[in-house]
């Protein structure tokens, strides 16, 4: 069987084709797999991120109940002095007025 010269370049530009096709086909899977292992480690990074994140919002919920409770007590040591300072200047007012009448 004799093969044309002309039926052989077809065949050598068709497989030329081909591997250039493969080529770039191996070239976008290579990039999608760097592409996907970037957004593995930034996944992974976001999750530290977030447990972080928790973290700090469980410790600063703590410290404002902390400190929530201890404004509450101050406000309680505040106002028992504010009576207390509120009932001496009404005995001091009724003292005053007793010694007006006796005037």
């Amino acid at each position: 069987a004799v093969v044309s010269t002309q039926s052989t370049g077809e065949f050598e530009e068709a497989s030329d084709e081909l591997r250039n096709e493969l080529s770039i086909a191996q070239e976008k899977i290579s990039t999608l797999l760097l592409d996907k292992k970037k957004n593995q480690e930034n996944l992974g990074r976001a999750d530290k991120t977030i447990d972080l994140l928790n973290g700090d919002k469980e410790r600063l919920t703590n410290q404002v109940a902390t400190v929530t409770r201890e404004y509450e007590k101050r406000m309680a040591v505040l106002d028992e002095e504010l009576d207390g300072e509120q009932t001496k200047v009404l005995r001091r007012t009724e003292e005053n007025a007793s010694l007006k009448k006796r005037l």
